[in-house]
């Protein structure tokens, strides 16, 4: 790591190959790969444990695991203990017909090969395979149902209590699916533009509006329209207000009344890997400027721009994702490239680039858990404090 000073800031190094994901939770950090899963001690990076499989979904009471054939491990968070396990072409045999095509299809050729683990809602694990969306009790990991779906949609869940949102295809029709018994609740023409928030899951409307419909019911709730000629998505909502990525900045809505509060100018392209927290609203722009906007009117608090964060600016054009908690703000971008900022003042600590990523790598997985970040290269675990030298 580079910090603008002469100290590294680095507290360990633990070697680990093509990590896909990093969490730090209670002390603990956990990275995975397609084939384990470890567990470091945040402060000292000594290996807890180690266990085949690729981490599913962030650890909550337990762990879940992918191995050989879709085969899902649930393993307790505190030693790796396994709870269960089983295969998707095992929890949901038989035939079945694909809507789109007609076609009927033996699932093992059709559900064997797990894709994710989309969310636990309320003690139900909801996952993809192949051509499936499933359902399993989160604790003992019997299956409560499956659906048959169309190679390329996409899996949401509309807050703690469901739906499960299903989109066809990249542009709909969504179906909405009882978590627990997989029946249909509703239907809608159109795939949601943007994740679900406070119950609400947003949908196109006209060309410069989005429609929050309610989650439950399917039913229209409010129209978000900034009066701007492009598509836009909701990015999420806090404080009161929802908020939604333009082609030309970032727009803040009452939900209640679907009027625009404020409006952010000048980013001249979709924002990239946008995060909302209470306080704040944290871009990386069109130009490659790292920016925190206040969330209650949208005034810019702070601005980094890339010559400000040392030897190695942002790469142009490339893919984004911004981690906020505690004292740092941690971008990602394409080809290994992290940086980290001071939360309050944007102030640039530290930047770099993992030497063995490929430049077409997309962003590294980083987590943050106060005042240390956790970064995740292509060999390597890196546990780094950019506040301090020496």
């Amino acid at each position: 790591m580079t910090p603008d000073s002469s100290g590294s800031g680095r507290l360990w190094t633990v070697p680990f190959a093509d990590a896909r994901s990093v969490y730090a939770a209670d002390g603990v950090v956990y990275a995975s790969s397609w084939g384990e899963t470890v567990a470091l001690d945040a402060a000292t990076g000594e290996q807890l444990w180690l266990t085949p499989g690729g981490l599913l979904a962030p650890p909550g009471e337990r762990t879940f695991h992918v191995g050989h054939f879709g085969r899902i491990t649930a393993r307790s968070r505190s030693d790796a203990q396994v709870l269960w396990a089983g295969r998707p072409d095992t929890w949901l045999p038989g035939l079945w017909e694909l809507s789109r095509f007609r076609i009927p299809v033996r699932l093992p050729r059709f559900g064997g090969v797990l894709r994710e683990v989309v969310a636990t809602v309320g003690g139900v694990l909801i996952g993809t395979a192949s051509n499936a969306v499933f359902a399993l009790d989160a604790t003992s990991g019997a299956c409560l149902w499956g659906r048959a779906v169309d190679p390329r949609a996409t899996v949401r869940v509309a807050g703690p209590d469901g739906p499960v949102l299903v989109a066809e295809a990249p542009y709909g029709p969504t179906i909405a699916l009882d978590p627990r018994t997989g029946s249909m609740r509703w239907t809608q023409r159109d795939a949601p533009a943007g994740e679900p928030v406070d119950g609400m899951a947003p949908f196109r409307g006209r060309r410069t509006s989005l429609t929050l419909h309610d989650a439950a019911t399917g039913r229209p709730a409010r129209t978000l329209d900034h009066g701007q000629e492009v598509a836009f998505a909701v990015l999420g909502a806090t404080g009161g207000l929802v908020y939604a990525s333009t082609a030309h900045g970032v727009a803040a809505f009452d939900p209640g009344t679907g009027e625009p509060r404020w409006q952010s100018d000048g980013a001249e392209r979709w924002i990239e890997g946008t995060c909302v927290t209470e306080e704040a609203v944290y871009i990386c722009t069109g130009q490659n400027v790292v920016q925190a906007l206040d969330a209650a009117d949208g005034k810019e608090l702070w601005r980094t721009d890339p010559i400000d964060i040392g030897e190695l600016p942002i790469p142009w054009y490339t893919s984004f994702t911004m981690t906020v908690d505690g004292d740092l703000v941690l971008l990602a971008a394409d080809g290994g490239y992290t940086a980290a900022f001071d939360r309050t003042s944007g102030k640039p600590l530290m930047s770099w680039v993992d030497p063995h990523a490929d430049e077409e790598a997309g962003p590294s997985p980083v987590a943050v858990d106060g005042r240390t970040a956790y970064c995740v290269g292509k060999r390597h675990v890196y546990a780094v404090r950019p506040h301090e030298r020496g």
